[in-house]
C-alpha cells in the first residue's frame, strides 16, 4: 500500500511538471510568434530601409537569448539553437539593409517556432 501511494505521488508530480512545461513553452513561443508576425509586417512596410527596424529585431533576439538558457534545462539545446541562429541572421541582414534575405529568414524563424512547439509538446521524454 505504501508503494502504491508513493507511485501515485510521483506520477502526480510528473504530470504537474509536464503541465507547467506546456504552459511555459506555449507562453514563450506565443510571444515570439506574435513578435515575428509584427516584424514581418514591419519589414513589408519598410522594404526600402529596414535598418530602422534593427532595434526591434535586437529586442526580440535579446528576449530569446534570456529565455533560451532556462529552456535548455528542459529541452535539447540543438532544437533551441536553430532559432537563435535564424534571429542572428535577421539581425545581420537588417544591418546590411538586405530585405529579401531578412524576410526569408524571419519566415524561417516563424516555421522553426511552429516546429519547436510540436517537438517540445508534453511527452514522457521531455519530462524525464
Amino acid at each position: 500500500m505504501k508503494r502504491f501511494i508513493i507511485v501515485i505521488i510521483i506520477s502526480i508530480l510528473l504530470l504537474g511538471a509536464g503541465i507547467c512545461e506546456i504552459i511555459l513553452i506555449n507562453n514563450t513561443y506565443q510571444k515570439i510568434e506574435t513578435e515575428i508576425n509584427t516584424l514581418i509586417e514591419d519589414y513589408d512596410a519598410n522594404k526600402t530601409d529596414i535598418t530602422s527596424l534593427y532595434q526591434n529585431i535586437d529586442s526580440l533576439y535579446n528576449y530569446w537569448d534570456n529565455v533560451e538558457d532556462p529552456l535548455c534545462l528542459l529541452f535539447n539545446h540543438r532544437d533551441l539553437d536553430t532559432l537563435s541562429q535564424s534571429l542572428e541572421k535577421v539581425k545581420e541582414y537588417t544591418k546590411q539593409n538586405d530585405y529579401n534575405n531578412a524576410i526569408l529568414e524571419l519566415k524561417l524563424a516563424y516555421g522553426i517556432v511552429e516546429k519547436s512547439k510540436h517537438i517540445m509538446a508534453f511527452n514522457i521524454f521531455n519530462i524525464l
